[in-house]
């Protein structure tokens, strides 16, 4: 069976926890904007709406706080507050950067995420519910397409709809505000800002976050900040506690881009006819194409050594180093620190190769060992209900996940990583951040 693969760099679009607290999840004592007045109406709560843009699709999620709440951004929670199993979310498919050729349609495209708000929102409180509209590093690749997509979401959405929605609601996030509201809603989930110890200090978890086109990492270090470099820096405030957090956002290194990168090695230095790919399993074979518009035809080579030395290759560790210590692509990183929490792709490869809540790059690497070894026909009947294209991307995802983590990052091979996609029912990802900081600001 063929696929076809585009070489184009167009990308997709988040310290230390006590090990009782991860196992204990579903205890809703964790979460404490979880148990805001049950007893209130929906009408005593405001409301806030995230809509994130990405290039495979764009999700909706609908926050809410009560309306007489001293600290609004604390008492920030997933709506409904009646009904923590069913959350204001949704989500549509494709993504915004199907629109590129024709940007005028993205405002329409996004009329099932506009009218899931104007149905989950009390009527009375609509057009005080302000509705940002972010997209990350898939929509930042775009270039000048970019603000005539944001153009047309913004001109659909104030001329078809009430809820509060302004030219300011609507951009971009950086990669340091994407790895810090990740950061920043995993740990409000965690209950870690509501419950400092004595000290009146709190204690947080560092987040890893793979998407398709960018990976971040963010944690607080315990380094004197003033070394860490600016652009390296994310001050965050709550109620009386300040956090001096490192970020950063690897551009270009999520999985899919990551995969371009392995199919264009997978083409270069070979003269021939046909290209082999050693992330592929044997026996599977597709095309890409590269930004000339020249196709080629690839088979698996399915050889997960060679695969191991292709994904370290893309890490680009021999990168120039201005601020020391670095990671990779000349990024700088002071030491790992405390517990880490995982998700999205992580999530994804890490439960296809059976791992569930921690998982060591040691464990990936041999489970992915074992999976690339397989032919493709092999694959296909014993997982023959996963997605074939997704299917044909696990022997480099798996590679790329434990490169990433040990190569890139500086994990030790048994460090153990959380790998959990959501808490209590409520799906991790860098809206909640990015509402609590739109509440702090105001608007």
């Amino acid at each position: 069976m063929k696929y076809t693969y585009c070489l184009l760099a167009v990308a997709c679009l988040l310290h230390i926890l006590p090990i009782s607290a991860v196992n204990n999840l579903d205890n809703n004592n964790n979460i404490n904007a979880l148990n805001l007045g049950k007893n209130k109406d929906k009408d005593d709560y405001e409301y806030g709406v995230v809509i994130d843009l990405g290039t495979s699709g764009s999700r909706c999620s609908i926050f809410s706080w009560p309306t007489d709440s001293e600290y609004p951004y604390a008492d920030v929670a997933f709506a409904p507050f009646d009904d923590p199993e069913n959350p204001y979310y949704d989500n549509i498919a494709p993504g915004i950067a199907t629109f590129q050729d024709n940007p005028v349609a993205a405002g329409p495209y996004l009329k099932p995420l506009f009218d899931f708000v104007v149905d989950k929102v009390p009527e009375k409180k609509i057009q005080t519910t302000p509705v940002f509209i972010k997209g990350t590093a898939g929509l930042r690749s775009l270039g000048p397409v970019c603000q005539k997509i944001l153009d047309s979401v913004f001109d659909y959405a104030s001329e078809n709809y009430s809820f509060l929605i302004n030219q300011s609601f609507i951009g971009t996030v950086s990669g340091l505000e994407e790895g810090a509201y990740g950061w920043i809603s995993a740990n409000k989930l965690l209950g870690n800002f509501d419950n400092p110890n004595s000290g009146g200090k709190s204690t947080t978890m560092g987040t890893l976050d793979m998407g398709h086109g960018s990976t971040q990492i963010t944690f607080v270090p315990q380094v004197n900040v003033s070394t860490i470099p600016y652009d390296y820096l994310f001050n965050f405030s709550y109620k009386n506690e300040t956090f001096a957090v490192y970020t950063h956002s690897f551009s270009g290194f999520g999985k899919t881009q990551a995969l371009y990168a392995a199919n264009a090695t997978a083409i270069l230095g070979q003269n021939s006819s046909e290209y082999m790919n050693p992330c592929m399993l044997e026996g599977y074979t597709y095309n890409i194409t590269d930004d000339a518009g020249n196709q080629y035809e690839v088979v698996g080579g399915g050889d997960w050594i060679k695969c191991k030395s292709i994904t370290y290759d893309i890490l680009n560790k021999t990168a120039p180093c201005p601020y020391k210590p670095c990671s990779f692509d000349g990024a700088y990183q002071p030491p790992l620190v405390g517990e880490f929490w995982t998700i999205s792709n992580f999530i994804d490869i890490a439960e296809f190769f059976g791992h569930e809540k921690e998982v060591t790059p040691e464990d990936i690497f041999a489970s992915v060992g074992k999976y690339c070894t397989m032919t493709w026909d092999e694959a296909l009947k014993k997982y023959s209900d996963e997605d074939q294209e997704e299917l044909a991307t696990y022997c480099f995802g798996g590679n790329y996940f434990a490169s990433l983590l040990g190569n890139g990052y500086g994990f030790p091979a048994d460090f153990e990583i959380h790998i959990h996609n959501r808490i209590n029912n409520y799906h991790i990802s860098w809206a909640l951040g990015e509402m609590i900081v739109e509440l702090q600001r105001g608007w």
